[in-house]
């Protein structure tokens, strides 16, 4: 499955660079469990492993950047967005039935999906291991973080403007999640479509044809 993180490149790749990168929090909660997968929050000793998917071709062909990173210390910098109190990003492990697996934690790695709160707005994005494309991993994962998330996001205080809304004049909307996919990636469009997004409109972007998609609270 190809990345579909909505990524803020307003500064350039060199000035991401530039800033000040500090450890992954852990923000501990919540853990999601599926039929097949365990989901747990991002926390620092995950930087390798999403370096690794990040190095994949295939992985990142309809990615913001189109490219594989060029090195662990790009890859810290694009995760700093989860530090973000109302952002998290998850780790998907392949666990099985959870009955079957006493800890969880030491099956294997297959993913990393997440919601950043990006110029105003709660924004989707994932990545899996090809080895999991193709087994339905990528829907049960993302279908069961939204679930979480309208939990995750009504726990949170009541929200001034916040300063990625652009001119900061409108709090976010907690209400919706939206996710951008370029136009060709057929699965992570198909995706979304399973999970309950719509498709809200079409448009030309410096990488290509994109599809803005949103999900609204049940």
């Amino acid at each position: 499955m190809a990345e579909n993180h909505a990524e803020n490149q307003t500064h350039g790749e060199e000035a991401q660079r530039q800033q000040v990168l500090v450890d992954i929090i852990d923000k501990g909660e919540p853990i999601i469990r599926t039929e097949r997968l365990f989901l747990r929050p991002l926390r620092d000793s995950d930087v390798p492993f999403v370096f690794g998917l990040r190095s994949i071709a295939e992985v990142m062909k309809y990615s913001s950047t189109q490219k594989p990173d060029d090195d662990i210390t790009f890859t810290r910098g694009r995760l700093q967005s989860f530090n973000h109190p109302q952002s998290i990003g998850f780790i998907v492990h392949e666990a099985g039935p959870s009955s079957s697996c006493a800890d969880p934690e030491s099956a294997p790695k297959i993913g990393f999906p997440g919601v950043v709160l990006q110029c105003g707005k709660y924004e989707i994005g994932y990545i899996m291991h090809p080895d999991a494309w193709g087994k339905g991993y990528t829907t049960e994962a993302i279908g069961a973080m939204i679930d979480a998330w309208w939990r995750i996001s009504a726990a949170f205080p009541p929200a001034a403007a916040s300063p990625d809304a652009g001119d900061g004049s409108e709090a976010p909307d907690r209400d919706a999640v939206w996710a951008l996919t370029h136009k060709l990636n057929v699965a992570s469009n198909r995706v979304l479509e399973k999970c309950g997004f719509h498709a809200v409109r079409e448009f030309d972007h410096h990488l290509g044809e994109t599809i803005e998609w949103r999900i609204q609270r049940p």
